[in-house]
């Protein structure tokens, strides 16, 4: 679908209505992220020794789950949003690439995190 497209069946209005609906969802989508990483990241620094490796390796697999669905859900809706706007050119996808890098290697860090908290390097 190209921007053309997008644009044909839409009245300026709608076109904004539907980015700053989109903008509202990323905003919640990225909200629920962080709030999962740093619930993640309290259970790896208080009850990270006194887990089982199976419990790190199930809580580990949901947040995960979790975790890369928001990311790649907040990544269509960026670039979806990038699209649909036609606003900025290069910038904003820039800018949607990385928001997207960062929760990324947050996530990558989260669970490094976790193992080393849990001291637990073998898994």
């Amino acid at each position: 679908m190209t921007t053309e497209d997008i644009h044909a069946g839409l009245s300026p209005y709608e076109l904004f209505d539907l980015a700053y609906t989109i903008r509202a969802a990323v905003t919640a989508d990225v909200t629920l992220f962080m709030t999962a990483l740093c619930a993640y990241l309290a259970v790896a620094y208080i009850a990270g020794t006194r887990l089982t490796k199976f419990q790190i390796v199930s809580i580990t697999a949901v947040y995960s789950s979790f975790s890369i669905f928001t990311i790649a859900a907040t990544t269509a809706m960026l670039h979806f949003v990038v699209v649909a706007s036609n606003f900025g050119g290069q910038a904003y996808h820039a800018v949607a690439f990385a928001i997207s890098l960062l929760m990324f290697i947050a996530w990558l860090l989260s669970v490094y995190v976790m193992f080393k908290f849990s001291g637990r390097g073998d898994l």
